[in-house]
């Protein structure tokens, strides 16, 4: 018995541990800064995302300054603002320099080709701001915070800065990075926000939400036959 709980507990632990290796977008096309079209792979499988929202400072496609950074002295995975542990947690930063920068305030919609599963949404220098989304959330990691019990995050490209939640709100001050996590299975995900010099996001996903086993239509034609039978059955008994 105390062989089989110390596995269990052991068991509990290692999944406790665990971290999602998080699929990024790859942001390819952007439009007068007011939109975005990106694509996720997710091994063999492709989503297509797409970002409408107030006119961005920059959309960063690729080249140009590596804002995913641990202060601005190259990359950490095991002290970034941008990984975690626990049953959420991811253990790769954003990959590439992709990033939609934004300064007015508005509302953004992200649009998904398919069903999504896990929504990790990292930001970079949020500053005085209010991101309000319609998806309850998680904070799974943020400079300087120690959410995850493995050790305080460093700081981002900009600095350090703290987070609070309330509700489906998130208010940050000084220079927050982190990274959120939204559960379950998404097709868009919308949020508003207030005005400041700018500040960024990407986002990336853990899955591709599983399509409903399609029922072949002989068994849905036979379904009433068989349904016939089963009640003539118990009539004779």
């Amino acid at each position: 018995m105390k062989r089989f709980i110390g596995a269990a507990a052991a068991l509990l632990l290692g999944s406790q541990a665990h971290a999602v290796t998080v699929s990024w977008t790859d942001w390819q096309t952007s439009a007068g800064n007011t939109t975005a079209t990106g694509v996720i792979t997710v091994g063999t499988e492709t989503v297509e995302v797409t970002w409408n929202g107030p006119q961005a400072s920059f959309v960063q496609l690729s080249g140009g300054i590596d804002y995913w950074q641990n202060a601005r002295s190259g990359r950490n995975a095991a002290t970034s603002a941008y990984t975690s542990t626990g049953p959420n947690g991811n253990d790769n930063i954003p990959t590439g320099t992709d990033i939609i920068a934004q300064n007015f305030g508005g509302t953004n919609t992200l649009t998904f080709s398919k069903a999504i599963t896990g929504l990790y949404f990292s930001y970079v220098s949020i500053n005085g701001n209010t991101m309000t989304f319609d998806t309850d959330f998680e904070i799974l990691s943020n400079t300087s915070f120690n959410i995850d019990g493995a050790g305080a995050d460093n700081s981002g490209y900009w600095g350090s800065g703290a987070v609070t939640k309330n509700g489906t709100a998130l208010t940050a001050n000084g220079e927050a990075h982190g990274t959120l996590f939204f559960a379950g299975s998404l097709t868009q995900l919308v949020w508003t926000d207030v005005r400041e010099a700018w500040h960024g996001f990407t986002i990336g996903i853990a899955d591709v939400s599983a399509d409903p086993v399609p029922v072949p239509a002989a068994a849905l034609l036979f379904a009433p036959v068989v349904g016939l039978f089963a009640a003539r059955k118990r009539r004779s008994r």
